[in-house]
This record gives structure tokens, C-alpha cells and sequence, in this order.
């Protein structure tokens, strides 16, 4: 299955044992508007063998779609 593009980057930086450069993929694409299919396929990339992610990219990327789109709004303050 062809990823979108910045969870075949998640994918690649697990493969080459890069967890902070895939920790702050997942920041990047927790940091803007919501896509839940996005995040289902960072998920479906964490659970691969290490034989999965060290295989080649499919050559056609699809783009993840945009179920519904959420804000993240931080409140500073609410409680002790």
C-alpha cells in the first residue's frame, strides 16, 4: 500500500533506527490540522516488521484524506 508522504518518511526514519528524526515527524503532523487517516496510517507504520520498513516505497504515494479537520487550542492555566 502506497503511504502518504510524510508516513513514508516515518517509515524510513524508523527503518534507518532514526526515532528522534521519527519522533518529531509525528510532532510535525500532530502540530497542524488533523487528519485521521494520517495518523491511521502512522499507526499501521509502527506496527510493521523490521522487514517492512526496510522495504522498498511503493513509487505512488496517495495523499491521506481529511476526515474531519480539529484545531488543537492550549489553554495555559485550568488548574493546580
Amino acid at each position: 500500500m502506497a503511504l502518504h508522504p510524510d508516513a513514508e518518511k516515518y517509515r524510513q526514519a524508523l527503518a534507518a533506527g532514526d526515532h528522534t528524526g521519527a519522533a518529531g515527524i509525528l510532532m510535525a503532523a500532530h502540530s497542524g490540522p488533523y487528519s485521521s487517516a494520517l495518523i491511521d496510517q502512522f499507526h499501521e507504520v509502527s506496527r510493521m516488521t523490521r522487514d517492512q520498513l526496510s522495504a522498498p516505497a511503493d513509487l505512488e504515494p496517495v495523499r491521506a484524506r481529511n476526515i474531519g479537520v480539529v484545531n488543537n487550542v492550549y489553554v495555559n492555566g485550568g488548574g493546580s
